[in-house]
């Protein structure tokens, strides 16, 4: 989904592999996948849908 984003605006991906840092793991590990865009007020987890990642990106 986030080539299909990708395709339609720009954007920086990080990647965390949560089991580098014990906190982050602590904090994620039950809420898998976890995007984050820009900041922990927009949050996306668990069972994404399209439709919610093209709204978090303000693209629908």
């Amino acid at each position: 989904m986030l080539e299909d984003i990708a395709a339609l605006t720009q954007f920086d991906l990080t990647e965390i592999d949560i089991r580098s840092n014990p906190a982050i793991f602590d904090k994620y590990r039950y809420r898998i996948p976890v995007i984050l865009i820009e900041s922990e007020e927009n949050i996306l987890e668990g069972r994404i849908e399209f439709r919610d990642l093209a709204k978090a990106f303000q693209l629908r």
